[in-house]
């Protein structure tokens, strides 16, 4: 079974979503209704979904508001925690990390839109890598080579690629400067293969 602390930002980008069939946010909302895995709450966690889904901002309807928080409530884990006394560069982020980090030993992760929050943090996935924790995808055809990958391994890897980034300072790359490297790697392989 997983266990993962669902940052609120989760929600609410399921709460706004227009396309429900696409969005990843939305689509973790619907795995826990389907009880593929267990969220992990605490009080201070459900107060904080409660005052950001109320926010006038957001304008939810209060059936949009009640399902989430039902949602969260009928299929949690409420656990209690000591806090941790980690410092993140947003504070209000801290509830989060200490019920994760406190439940580690089940595996526990952080799913969130904001990793750049949790330094450090090997337990922080986005709402799209949790998704394929959850859900893995059967092994497909990934290169010209016709290679297969397994998907589980891949991710395995990408632990591992993200720990090392964290490590040597490129963490914060984006999407078209990782598929860069990712050719250049693919380049250097085949000149290896063929030189």
């Amino acid at each position: 079974m997983f266990y993962a602390v669902i940052d609120t930002n989760v929600l609410v980008s399921a709460a706004l979503t227009k396309n429900r069939d696409s969005s990843v946010p939305y689509m973790v909302l619907r795995e826990i209704a389907k009880k593929r895995f267990v969220p992990l709450i605490d009080e201070a966690i459900l107060n904080e979904y409660t005052d950001v889904l109320n926010r006038p901002r957001f304008n939810f309807a209060t059936s949009v508001i009640e399902n989430i928080l039902n949602t969260m409530l009928i299929n949690s884990l409420k656990v209690s925690v000591s806090p941790t006394g980690k410092i993140l560069p947003d504070m209000d982020d801290v509830i989060f990390y200490d019920v994760a980090f406190a439940n580690q030993d089940k595996g526990a992760y952080l799913v969130t839109g904001n990793t750049k929050h949790f330094p450090d943090c090997e337990f922080v996935v986005t709402p799209r890598t949790f998704m394929n924790i959850v859900n893995p995808v059967s092994p497909s055809v990934v290169n010209e080579d016709n290679a297969i990958y397994d998907p589980t391994g891949l991710l395995a890897a990408f632990q591992v690629l993200n720990a090392n980034a964290q490590k040597n300072g490129t963490i914060g790359m984006s999407e078209e400067e990782i598929e860069a490297e990712i050719k250049l790697m693919h380049e250097e392989r085949r000149r290896k293969r063929n030189g």
